[in-house]
C-alpha cells in the first residue's frame, strides 16, 4: 500500500512538471484549443509558428500561472474578428497588438524577434521584471509599458523612430535605461521614482514636456551636445539640482526646465 501511495505521488509530480514547461508550435487562432486543461498549471510558455491577437488575449487572459513566456521564435499575424480588448476587433501584422498584454502575469517576456511595431498600452500594467525591446521595433505606441511596476531595466533600440507619449511612466521600480531614439516624448519617464541611470542617444535631439517629472532618483543628466529642444517641466520634481547645457551649441528652445518644488509652485 505504502509503495502504491509513493507511485501514485511520483506519477502526479512528473504531470505537474510537464504542464509547467510546454513548447508548442502553433498557427494563428489555435492556442487555447492547444493549451486545453493544462491553462491554469502551465508556468513556462514558449511558442513557436504563428500568433494572432486572439491567442495572445487568451495568454493574457487565461493563463494565471504563467510566470515565463517566450514569443521570441513566432510571427505575428494579422486579427480581424470579434472585439478583445478597448473595444477593438481589427490588429495588424506584425505588431504586439494594442493593449493586448495588458495586466500579464508574466515577470518574464521575451518579445516576437520581428515585429516592428509596440501598440498603444500594449502590456500596460503587466508584471515583467526586465524588457529588451527586438531591434526590429521601428513605433512604440502610446504609454506601452505605463505602470510596469516590476520592470528594473529597460532597453530602447535606436531603430526605433516613433515613440508616443508616457511610454514608461508610472514604473516605479524602473531603475536603469538604455534608450536610443533621437526624441524622448512627453511624460515619457514621469513617475519613475526609481530611475536613477539612464544612458542616452549621443544623437538626442529633443526632451518631451514633463518627460522625467518626479524621477526623484535622477541627479545626474547628459545631455549630449545635439540637443535642441526641451518641454515645459521636463525635469520638474526630479532630483537633479543643475542642468548643464553648456555643449548644446544647437538648443534653440528651452520652456520651464524646473527640478525642484520651489521652482516648480512658481
Amino acid at each position: 500500500m505504502l509503495d502504491l501511495r509513493y507511485l501514485i505521488i511520483s506519477l502526479l509530480l512528473t504531470a505537474t512538471a510537464v504542464m509547467r514547461a510546454t513548447e508548442m508550435n502553433v498557427s494563428p487562432g489555435s492556442l487555447e484549443s492547444a493549451v486545453g486543461d493544462d491553462r491554469d498549471n502551465v508556468t513556462t510558455l514558449t511558442l513557436t509558428g504563428a500568433v494572432n491577437a486572439a491567442d495572445l488575449h487568451f495568454i493574457c487572459t487565461s493563463m494565471p500561472s504563467l510566470e515565463t513566456l517566450d514569443l521570441s521564435g513566432v510571427t505575428v499575424e494579422a486579427y480581424n474578428g470579434k472585439t478583445l480588448v478597448a473595444n477593438r476587433g481589427d490588429f495588424p501584422s506584425s505588431t504586439l497588438p494594442a493593449y493586448i498584454l495588458s495586466g500579464l502575469n508574466a515577470s518574464t517576456v521575451i518579445l516576437p524577434e520581428g515585429i516592428t511595431a509596440i501598440g498603444d498600452g500594449a502590456m500596460m500594467g503587466a508584471a515583467v521584471k526586465s524588457l529588451e525591446i527586438p531591434a526590429s521595433v521601428t513605433s512604440i505606441g502610446d504609454n506601452a509599458f505605463c505602470g510596469c511596476n516590476g520592470l528594473t531595466s529597460v532597453t530602447v533600440p535606436v531603430t526605433v523612430a516613433e515613440v508616443g507619449r508616457g511610454i514608461f511612466s508610472s514604473c516605479l521600480n524602473l531603475k536603469t535605461v538604455i534608450y536610443g531614439p533621437a526624441d524622448i516624448p512627453a511624460s515619457a519617464f514621469a513617475g519613475c521614482v526609481s530611475l536613477a541611470s539612464v544612458e542616452m542617444s549621443s544623437d538626442l535631439r529633443s526632451i518631451g514636456s514633463e518627460a522625467f517629472r518626479q524621477c526623484v532618483s535622477l541627479s545626474y543628466f547628459d545631455y549630449g551636445s545635439s540637443l535642441v529642444t526641451v518641454g515645459d517641466f521636463a525635469f520638474s520634481h526630479s532630483g537633479l539640482e543643475e542642468a548643464v547645457l553648456s555643449a548644446c551649441s544647437r538648443l534653440s528652445y528651452i520652456c520651464l526646465l524646473y527640478t525642484s518644488d520651489a521652482a516648480d509652485d512658481k
